[in-house]
């Protein structure tokens, strides 16, 4: 049986050269561990430790387990050119032989006298507490002693064919290799010594891991549902103890202590955790919940930044909020295409900003990016709110992306726009005004069910519009607005929406309300409303007004009659001029974003076979694919696309949106076959076209972060949103992953491996 052999360890504080760093692994054996810290020393088993320079910090505790050393060259060949000051002598050395320089603090050490020795005699035998070291180049055998193989080592390597042959053949050498034998059958078979031990040892960890995930679970399920974990009083008030445990006699434990006091009514394990587990090892504290919700936090974070870089490509989605404890919350959130071929925006973190200028919050995003792993260069798209701060053409966060990204395309939200839009057909008219005036204010009356006679009044002033017929027929017209303009808004706000489907939507809204805008149009909503007014009892006919007579000078001629007719006048003064402030408005804002779509509509149905639009958009991303290339596959996939409905059996177009064609090629695996194209369509679907996503995570804020959790941390509430935004992720959690991140972050009590 080889004899056991002591650990030497390599403790160097100074930086050596790369070529010292190299002879010195090259020389010194196997049992040999080099550190360069000083942290690991106090943990280490050895019998003795070299350390370089003077660790006096550590002499006094470890004594003659350490010994000094300093790496330098011989100073009999000290040059004046190249020198180096020795750390125990005066000695000007020379960096031609690499030495070691040792003082005598281990009790058996030899040392020359000049305090110079070579570091090959480290390699040469010595016996310390009866134990045989061996240390080098040299190899061992057995227990035989009075052979060179079993007592001192073999070192005669010019012969070592020839004593090798002779050893295989000794008693020795023989009884060595049975007993390895019988050690690597034990092994095989589970019948070592320690097998029991082992065994229990892994029943432990496995019940142990048990707890831990039901705890989790318990944990996730109160994250997902925006509940709060901890109650009023948790410690036992008998004692008051600050232990956290569960099943104390208070009224409110919280809805953790409370939902694990419930599975363990139905679960064996948590029951007896809970009845056995020390009060420092029950892993119910705030702490350790705190500890679990960042860990299962960083874990889908981690997933889904995972998924970000093999997509490659990446848009941001940003926004703020102020919250209800008046911190203003910037929202991060990301668009990619995965693996799937599937267009997906995640939420990331909320992160706090002090200043709402263009440049902190490029910084906060920088930062953030750089956190997560992710190059800013991969940008290829970016979607704000129209604030000016995000979207200044000058010194906005978009120009600033755009100053280390010019491939960061910018989009305005489009449910943003649709909003403005909207806003400003409202004001239009003062109809229009008093219209939605009246009903936010009739709302406001009912909320406030008040009694006093001033709110009677005004009620009273209120219901007398809404008798009126111009109030009738505006809820019919509005309805056809509002209907329209809805639908849009949802389609814009979908996530797998992409530019050339929304500038389509668009252009279709915009034809549905200029045919809208006719005689035919308002006639039937007038028909409509004189229905409902009659049945309502309400006059059916719009109120006549008194016409204003201007003075005219001598010899001027009136080129404009004035409108007499109540019917005419408010189809002219209200229903028109609502219907051309929605269709100019539709047009003026969404005109920047129709110019960015024409080069991308060549690679959609309809749209197809226009190879002068795609020189122009793969020149727009040259960084990303090679022109010529990409203009062959180009040609070659629209052939292969008016070929598919003969190759599918179905007539028509296979696909109409961006993601329907990431599927087809995804489906038909030719990613392969056309891999700029693919990038081209990749990039497209990152594209966003609104941030709807970012303003969902504020509705989520909202529930996080109530009043009565108003001091909550930020990496908590991050923590809390994305569990409960993200449940694609959170409902596949890996606990086991998730318990192997928990057991790194500190010391554990609980046995884990």
């Amino acid at each position: 049986m080889p004899l056991k052999k002591p650990v030497f360890y390599l403790v160097i504080h100074k930086q050596l050269s790369t070529s010292a760093a190299v002879l010195l692994r090259k020389l010194l054996s196997e049992d040999f561990i080099i550190r360069t810290t000083l942290s690991e020393v106090y943990d280490m088993d050895a019998d003795l430790l070299f350390c370089q320079g003077r660790p006096l910090e550590i002499m006094e505790e470890l004594g003659d387990r350490i010994l000094p050393f300093s790496i330098a060259y011989d100073p009999r060949m000290a040059t004046q050119k190249d020198q180096a000051q020795c750390a125990y002598c005066d000695h000007r050395c020379r960096r031609d032989k690499l030495l070691i320089h040792t003082r005598s603090k281990h009790p058996r050490r030899k040392v020359k006298e000049n305090g110079w020795q070579d570091i090959s005699s480290l390699f040469k035998r010595q016996k310390t507490k009866g134990i045989q070291e061996d240390i080098g180049d040299s190899t061992t055998c057995g227990k035989d002693y009075e052979s060179t193989f079993g007592e001192y080592g073999f070192y005669n390597w010019k012969k070592a064919t020839d004593k090798f042959k002779t050893h295989e053949h000794t008693p020795a050498h023989c009884d060595a290799v049975h007993l390895m034998m019988q050690a690597k059958q034990r092994l095989k078979l589970g019948k070592t010594v320690n097998e029991e031990q082992l065994r229990a040892h892994e029943r432990q960890v496995k019940q142990n891991r048990q707890v831990l995930c039901r705890l989790l679970d318990a944990t996730l399920y109160l994250a997902k549902k925006n509940l709060p974990l901890r109650g009023h009083r948790e410690t036992l008030p008998s004692t008051r103890q600050t232990q956290y445990t569960c099943g104390g006699k208070v009224q409110n434990e919280g809805n953790f202590l409370e939902l694990v006091k419930l599975l363990s009514k139905y679960d064996g394990i948590l029951a007896n955790h809970i009845a056995t587990a020390q009060m420092n090892a029950s892993y119910l504290s705030p702490q350790i919940q705190k500890e679990f919700i960042s860990t299962l936090a960083s874990n889908v974070r981690s997933s889904i930044i995972s998924e970000v870089k093999s997509a490659h490509y990446y848009g941001v989605i940003l926004d703020s909020t102020i919250d209800i404890s008046h911190v203003d919350q910037f929202s991060v959130c990301l668009r990619y295409v995965d693996e799937q071929f599937t267009i997906q925006e995640r939420f990331i973190l909320f992160t706090e900003i002090k200043k709402s200028d263009a440049k902190t919050l490029f910084e906060t995003l920088e930062k953030t990016l750089t956190d997560m792993g992710l190059d800013i260069q991969m940008i290829r798209s970016q979607s704000y709110d129209g604030a000016a701060n995000m979207r200044g053409h000058v010194s906005g966060l978009q120009a600033r992306v755009k100053e280390v990204n010019r491939s960061a395309a910018d989009v305005h939200c489009c449910a943003h726009n649709l909003n403005l839009v909207l806003a400003d057909a409202c004001g239009n008219c003062a109809e229009a005004v008093t219209f939605f005036g009246t009903i936010q204010k009739a709302i406001e009356d009912i909320a406030e069910n008040d009694t006093f006679p001033e709110t009677k009044a005004e009620a009273r002033g209120l219901l007398e519009f809404m008798s009126t017929f111009e109030f009738v027929f505006m809820i019919g017209m509005w309805s056809k607005v509002l209907y329209e303009m809805s639908t849009l808004s949802e389609y814009m706000q979908q996530v797998s929406m992409d530019l050339v489907t929304a500038s389509s939507l668009i252009g279709a809204a915009m034809k549905n309300l200029e045919q809208q805008r006719s005689n035919e149009v308002f006639n039937g909503i007038l028909e409509e409303a004189r229905a409902i007014a009659t049945r309502e009892g309400v006059t059916t006919e719009f109120k006549t007004t008194r016409m204003r007579r201007r003075k005219r000078m001598v010899g001027e001629i009136a080129s404009v009659e004035p409108i007499s007719d109540p019917t005419a006048k408010f189809k002219v003064n209200v229903y028109f001029a609502i219907y051309d402030t929605l269709v100019g408005e539709l047009r003026s804002r969404f005109s920047d974003f129709q110019v960015m779509v024409v080069p991308f509509k060549c690679l959609m149905p309809g749209h197809m076979h226009d190879p002068k639009t795609f020189e122009n958009l793969s020149a727009m991303y040259a960084d990303d694919v090679d022109k010529d290339i990409a203009k062959a596959e180009y040609m070659q996939f629209c052939h292969f696309y008016d070929m598919t409905p003969e190759l599918t059996g179905n007539p028509g177009d296979p696909a109409k949106t961006v993601q329907e064609m990431l599927h087809m090629i995804h489906q038909w695996d030719i990613c392969n076959a056309f891999p700029n194209l693919t990038i081209l369509y990749r990039i497209l679907g990152t594209i966003a076209v609104s941030s709807a996503t970012s303003e969902r995570s504020f509705s989520r804020l909202k529930l996080t972060k109530t009043y009565l959790r108003s001091t909550m941390t930020e990496t908590r509430l991050s923590s809390l949103d994305i569990l409960s935004i993200e449940r694609d992720f959170t409902e596949h959690v890996d606990f086991d992953a998730v318990i192997d991140t928990f057991s790194r972050m500190s010391v554990r009590r609980m046995k884990l491996h």
